[in-house]
Parts: C-alpha cells; sequence; structure tokens
C-alpha cells in the first residue's frame, strides 16, 4: 500500500521568500507614498493661499468701487479710501 501525501500548503522557506519581497516592495512603495502626501498638503496650502488672496482683492475692489475719495502715495506705497 503506498502512502498518499495529501497535505498541501506552503514550506516555511516559501514564507520566508514571500515575505522578503514583500518588504522589497513595501520599501519601494512608502517614498513614493510620502512624496505623495507631501505634494498633496503643499497643492492645498497654496489652494489656500489663492483662496485668501483672492478675497484680500475682492475686499480692496468692493471698497474702491463705493469709495467716494481715494489718495495714493507713491513714496510710502499707500493707498487711503474714503468711504461715503
Amino acid at each position: 500500500m503506498e502512502k498518499i501525501n495529501s497535505q498541501s500548503g506552503v514550506t516555511l522557506v516559501e514564507l520566508i521568500v514571500y515575505m522578503a519581497l514583500f518588504a522589497i516592495l513595501l520599501g519601494f512603495l512608502a517614498p513614493a507614498q510620502r512624496n505623495l502626501l507631501n505634494s498633496y498638503r503643499t497643492g492645498n496650502s497654496s489652494k489656500e493661499v489663492l483662496a485668501e488672496a483672492r478675497w484680500v482683492l475682492d475686499t480692496i475692489k468692493r471698497e474702491a468701487k463705493y469709495s467716494t475719495a481715494a489718495t495714493a502715495s507713491a513714496s510710502q506705497l499707500q493707498l487711503s479710501l474714503l468711504l461715503a
């Protein structure tokens, strides 16, 4: 009578090889993921700065539109608006 080996699975050597390959793959992906997050943060900060600059320019435009007199001083780079 022949003995049939019906056990299936992975050996310890195969498991170690798979883990080593997975660690190498993570070693390549971790810096890429870090760069992706830094790019997202930089882009998000740029959007916030542009939104604040747009708000400032809209405020200046609105105040200039409804002012009755304006004086400018080139030596001190100042603009004064007289609101009615």
